[in-house]
């Protein structure tokens, strides 16, 4: 069976880049081959109605044991400005908030504090930090 850092690392290489010429939704072929691929697990995973419309919009339902409903939305794309082909996911167990050294001399430094993972009682969180990088490209 496969977890959910597993199942973020795989969906993560799959280039999603947004075409900003094409009107359609979604704008690329490879968008739709995400949602309906999450669909699919969607059902593997109980949810039968899981389904994707004509926008290329996931839907999927989840019981719960109480009123009410909850909605969970995220997009499939990636900004037409930044690639997402050949996107090597990084994983940084327990990240300290600290800068994060990585290829080509690129630094990820959060210096102001609002960005450090922090614990309820204020104290630094370790955490696991995802860093999905494609190619940037240059200003």
């Amino acid at each position: 069976s496969t977890n959910t850092v597993d199942r973020f690392l795989q969906y993560v290489q799959i280039d999603t880049q947004s075409d900003e010429k094409n009107e359609n939704c979604p704008s690329t072929e490879s968008q739709r081959v995400l949602a309906d691929r999450l669909a699919g697990e969607l059902k593997e995973l109980g949810l039968e109605d899981a389904a994707v419309d004509a926008n290329g919009y996931c839907l999927a339902t989840l019981k719960g044991n109480c009123d009410g409903v909850i909605g969970f939305m995220a997009h499939v794309d990636t900004a037409p400005a930044y690639s997402g082909k050949d996107v090597k996911p990084q994983i940084h167990d327990n990240y300290d908030g600290k800068p994060i050294m990585l290829k080509d001399d690129v630094v990820i430094d959060p210096v102001d504090d609002r960005y450090r993972p922090t614990r309820p009682d204020g104290e630094t969180a370790a955490l696991p930090l995802f860093i999905v990088r494609g190619r940037v490209p240059k200003s």
